[in-house]
């Protein structure tokens, strides 16, 4: 799955506008662009079977930690891979097949079958639209212990052809290790 999507979250007092590219091959890789309003990079998330990094390019430094891990950090949820591809996708699975699946999510549908809203563990979520004729979201909200907000997705693709070393990560043997406090202060731009 491929695409392109905007974002704002409220965490606490701060309100963020974002927008991002992703690019997700289920089950264990993903990559996404994170940029601000004007489409300035701001940073990269890639996802590699149990290990997330983020990486501030303009700093040339990363900070690596679990994959649920780096989206609670961001986002103040936490979300495993498939759970945010379904989010995005609209499609979730039917049954428990995965040791992720064993929190199971409330989800409710339409009558024409489409989720449309679903709970976990804090967290909510609501479809506002869909693509046309499809059950693919275009508008939800959400809402979790730490934040709140909205994202839309602008274009969505699936089952593309991937680019041979789009997901490498050989690059960071240049860049610098951090802690996330660190990258924090370097995110806050403070010196």
């Amino acid at each position: 799955m491929e695409g392109y999507a905007s974002l704002k979250i409220k965490r606490c007092q701060d309100t963020a506008r974002l927008k991002f590219s992703f690019l997700i091959e289920l089950p264990a890789h993903s990559r996404l662009e994170v940029m601000d309003l004007l489409g300035r990079k701001i940073y990269d998330i890639f996802i590699e079977e149990e290990n997330a990094f983020l990486i501030l390019p303009s700093q040339r430094v990363y900070w690596q930690g679990s994959k649920e891990e780096v989206m609670e950090r961001l986002l103040g949820i936490r979300l495993y891979l498939w759970e945010m591809a379904s989010l995005l996708s609209g499609s979730w699975p039917e049954a428990e097949r995965e040791e992720e699946l064993s929190q199971n999510w409330d989800l409710k549908r339409d009558v024409k079958r489409r989720i449309v809203s679903g709970e976990k563990d804090g967290l909510f979520f609501e479809v506002k639209d869909f693509f046309y004729q499809s059950s693919v979201p275009r508008l939800l909200d959400f809402k979790g212990f730490q934040s709140e907000g909205n994202l839309k997705v602008l274009s969505l693709s699936f089952n593309q052809p991937v680019k041979g070393g789009v997901f490498s990560l050989a690059f960071l043997k240049d860049f610098t290790p951090k802690t996330w406090e660190e990258i924090e202060k370097l995110l806050r731009n403070e010196d």
